[in-house]
This record gives C-alpha cells, structure tokens and sequence, in this order.
C-alpha cells in the first residue's frame, strides 16, 4: 500500500506535467493544424494512460486498506480517492467543453458518453459519502472510459 500511494503522488506530478504541455502546445505558434491535432491526440494517448495508472494504484491502497493493511492511513486512502473524484469531475467538465464544439462529428454520441460519465461521477461522490471507496475507483474508472470514448467520437481527424 505504502509503494501505492508513492505511484499515486508520482503520477499527480506527471499529470501537472501533462497540463502544462497541453497549454504549451495550444498556445504555441504551431504552423500545422495537423501537427497540432496529432500532438493532443497523443498527449490525450498519455494523458488517458496516467489517469488509468492513477486510479489503479488509488485502487490497490483501497484494496490492501480492506485487507487491514495499515502502512497507509485511512485519511490518506481518502484523500487520494477524493482527489481522484476531483481530476475526474475536471475530465468530464472538459470534454462537456470539447464535445459542444460545432465540429463534433458525432455529437449527440459524444454528448451522451459525456452525459453517461457525468452521472458515473455523481454516483461516485455517493458512493464516497458512505465510504464504499472501492465502488468509488470503480465508478471512476467507468467515467474515465466513457469521457475517452465521447472524446474520440468527437475528434476531427
């Protein structure tokens, strides 16, 4: 559980390091549309792989918390399955944002994966309020998949 929580610190970092390259590149002085696309399409790639790597090891300090492991505290399993609940509602306010754009190809698709994520969340804060934090990484693994799929439906490629 201890090894856990450093992978999930680890990869908050890796996450702000994405952030910043996501503002970099948008903002830069790119000359391809193309060239722009293809870096947020790989970086949403790595993006995805993290926010994955992340809620496995939130996942492992819930599951060895369970098993009466206590090298990691209670308060900090909460702590992390909390912040993970938050990058998860920032992801689905995102892609409410990228899916609403006129140049959505599928969009009532990606409109309602985004709708379907949002409501994986909302049963997640439940789920947090009565300390099922299991079910919690489960509903935002759920939500994870669902905003990635309503993303990539909506991508112009």
């Amino acid at each position: 559980a201890a090894m856990a929580k450093v992978v999930d610190r680890d990869i908050r970092g890796v996450q702000n390091e994405l952030d910043g390259a996501k503002g970099d590149f948008m903002t830069g002085t790119t000359t391809s549309t193309v060239a722009t696309v293809k870096l947020e399409k790989t970086r949403r790639e790595v993006e995805n792989l993290v926010l994955v790597t992340g809620s496995a090891a939130v996942e492992v300090m819930v599951r060895k918390h369970n098993e009466g492991d206590t090298t990691v505290s209670i308060e900090d399993v909460k702590k992390s399955v909390g912040e993970n609940l938050e990058k998860a509602i920032n992801e689905v306010k995102k892609a409410e944002v990228i899916v609403s754009t006129p140049s959505t190809i599928n969009a009532q698709k990606a409109k309602d994966g985004v709708g379907a994520a949002k409501q994986k969340v909302e049963e997640a804060k439940d789920l947090l309020e009565t300390e099922n934090l299991q079910g919690v990484i489960t509903k935002l693994i759920e939500a994870n998949v669902l905003v990635n799929d309503a993303i990539t439906s909506s991508s112009v490629h």
